[in-house]
């Protein structure tokens, strides 16, 4: 090998034998069952929030409520 200049045989000396560097889609890992976990994660979400459609729990679909007083009297509203 011919000499390429010091920057280029520095960087090849620090990184040429770093486990990390790897080409982008030659990793060695396996991400199946992360992708499983968040898919089951998401899937068990969407269900609740199907059935608090379902049951009318969604406070965003009920109309306004205004908040009791203090012994449980509502609050006057100014006229």
């Amino acid at each position: 090998m011919m000499f390429q200049g010091p920057m280029l045989t520095i960087y090849r000396a620090i990184n040429g034998g770093s486990p990390w560097n790897v080409p982008a889609g030659h990793g060695s890992a396996n991400i199946d069952n992360a992708i499983a976990k968040f898919e089951k994660e998401t899937y068990e979400a969407n269900e609740r929030k199907l059935q608090a459609v379902r049951n009318n729990e969604i406070r965003s679909e009920k109309p306004y409520q205004p908040p009791a007083g203090r012994l449980g009297e509502s609050i006057p509203r100014p006229s």
